[in-house]
């Protein structure tokens, strides 16, 4: 008898260590089960698309009024009379000031009464042209000598857009091409590159470029806006969201995560083509298009990533 208790006394230990050894193994393997789904990382995914695709660079430019006119006086006097005002559009032959000239101003303060000698002496100057008037230096009452400037007429159709181009952007500007002209409210105007002025500002090391819109409507003179000019497009390219397309630090290598099945995330280097503000083509290599590639959550993914497809 106690042999037999003394067998039990020194076996009896090991089988309840043996016990709480097995317990505590299945508790970690369930951790580590826990774990592993606890490490999925939840990811949108997006499929290629077929698309036309355009990079676009755009450059500050100037509203400048290319033909000016300048209407001056014809004789010495006094302006009795101006019926113009700066921003008004005048039409040609539209009467914009009434001078007197100053001998008629010398009878009257003379206040002769001989008829033969009282004359008015008043001259109404017109428009020479249809336009803009940008400029009246002078007001109702002043003495002007003869040749003086009365105001500056500017031909509406006249008006451009001076377009600032670093040098280094040169060969992206082509003569007689389109370009998209965006105003400081955010409205887009057609316009075309016409011409190309032969100077070069020597701080800055910008051309200028005449840019002609397609409509000049109520755009003052002096206004900033900016010109979207396409750099390169290319017709049905293979592309994918911005989002969807990482790289390094330098961008001189670009990479994908790609779906293999429905937890894993492979990592595929890519050749990438034009790039705009929302998509980026895809060179190298070819996929299929019901392939699928993480557009959110893959920051940071390693090769052979688990994730999880947030529906």
């Amino acid at each position: 008898m106690r042999i037999k208790n003394s067998i039990l006394n020194f076996v009896l230990p090991f089988v309840v260590s043996l016990t709480i050894s097995g317990c505590r193994n299945s508790s970690t393997s369930e951790e580590r089960g826990d774990d592993n789904i606890k490490t999925r990382t939840p990811v949108s995914v997006v499929g290629i698309s077929k698309e036309n695709i355009s990079s676009s660079v755009t450059l500050n430019a100037v509203s400048s009024y290319l033909k000016k006119s300048m209407l001056k006086s014809s004789a010495s006097g006094y302006i009795r009379e101006l019926t113009v005002s700066i921003g008004e559009h005048v039409r040609s032959g539209q009467v914009l000031f009434t001078l007197q000239t100053k001998e008629a101003a010398a009878y009257k303060n003379l206040n002769l009464k001989d008829s033969a000698l009282a004359y008015t002496g008043n001259i109404n100057v017109k428009a020479n042209g249809d336009g803009v008037v940008t400029n009246i230096p002078h007001v109702a009452g002043d003495y002007i000598q003869e040749g003086d400037e009365l105001c500056t007429i500017a031909e509406q159709n006249s008006l451009v857009f001076l377009l600032e181009v670093p040098y280094e952007l040169h060969s992206f500007i082509h003569i007689k091409e389109n370009c998209t002209i965006i105003l400081p409210d955010e409205k887009e105007v057609g316009g075309k590159i016409d011409s190309k002025l032969s100077d070069m500002d020597a701080a800055s090391q910008t051309e200028r470029y005449v840019i002609k819109p397609v409509s000049s409507e109520n755009i003052p003179e002096n206004l900033l806006a900016n010109i979207s000019i396409v750099k390169s497009d290319k017709p049905n390219a293979v592309t994918l969201p911005k989002e969807a397309v990482l790289a390094n630090e330098t961008q001189s290598e670009y990479w994908v995560m790609k779906l293999v099945n429905d937890s894993i995330a492979a990592k595929i280097i890519v050749k990438v083509g034009i790039q705009n503000n929302n998509k980026v083509e895809i060179v190298s290599p070819s996929f299929d298009e019901n392939d699928l590639f993480i557009s959110s959550g893959s920051y940071g993914l390693p090769d052979s990533a688990i994730v999880t497809i947030m529906k």
